[in-house]
């Protein structure tokens, strides 16, 4: 849970990650922290331990018909 009371998401056990990505640009020398969010541009959310996820794009047959 975050200082100000926000939790994500928002029902359930709070998500955490380990992972940690730091990509370093050389020609421009700018460095980037990539990172989970709640949610990008164009307001796409992103979504947790959701079963339906799974059976939507990652079983053989899922992975058939997207394929196609």
């Amino acid at each position: 849970q975050m200082p100000d009371g926000t939790q994500w998401p928002e029902k359930g056990d709070p998500y955490w990650s380990g992972t940690k990505l730091t990509a370093h640009n050389l020609p421009r020398d700018s460095i980037s922290l990539i990172q989970h969010v709640y949610e990008i541009d164009g307001g796409f959310k992103v979504r947790l331990n959701e079963p339906e996820i799974y059976e939507e794009f990652c079983t053989i047959p899922a992975v058939r018909r997207l394929g196609k």
